[in-house]
């Protein structure tokens, strides 16, 4: 019972009823109905015990053993790890391409001209899209400086990749 364990977790800490009381800004008479079980913490209070006294709001429901959750129990495995870089990389890859494609595509049936008054150059498809359109010319530089990151994600050995990502 929750009785049980915020009276238990108080005297652990060889705190009075008041001063715990003044510790968490709630009234004494709140803390001893608790204690005897006669009135439910308010969430906003289990929370605010949980914080006290170091544990889960979890085990103070008694819903686990465990006093308090870890970083360590809610990281991702290495090997989870290595297969989320995998499957992140493969969908940037393949937006990668998809935005080299359909840019070729569009080159080829919407061809444009472009005439540069500065050196009397004439450029058509591609090239006029390139010459033209700085916007056309970040996204696709942005997509093979993303395609050239995915592949190596992909490529490089596990131990390396790790060592990367120890953090």
């Amino acid at each position: 019972m929750i009785s049980k364990k915020i009276t238990s977790l108080r005297k652990e800490k060889k705190l009075s009823i008041e001063e715990l009381s003044k510790k968490l800004n709630i009234a004494p008479e709140v803390i001893t109905k608790w204690e005897n079980g006669d009135l439910n913490p308010e969430i906003s209070d289990l929370i605010k015990l949980s914080e006290f006294f170091d544990i889960s709001t979890d085990f103070l429901l008694e819903q686990t053993n465990k006093r308090n959750f870890t970083y360590y129990e809610r990281e991702i495995k290495p090997e989870k790890k290595l297969e989320l870089y995998h499957v992140i990389a493969i969908i940037f890859l393949t937006l990668s391409c998809l935005t080299i494609i359909t840019f070729i595509i569009v080159s080829i049936l919407e061809p444009r001209m472009y005439f540069d008054l500065t050196t009397n150059t004439n450029y058509e498809g591609i090239a006029a899209y390139w010459k033209a359109y700085i916007e056309v010319r970040i996204g696709l530089i942005i997509s093979l400086i993303t395609l050239f990151i995915s592949l190596v994600v992909l490529f490089l050995p596990n131990k390396v990749i790790k060592y990367f990502t120890k953090n």
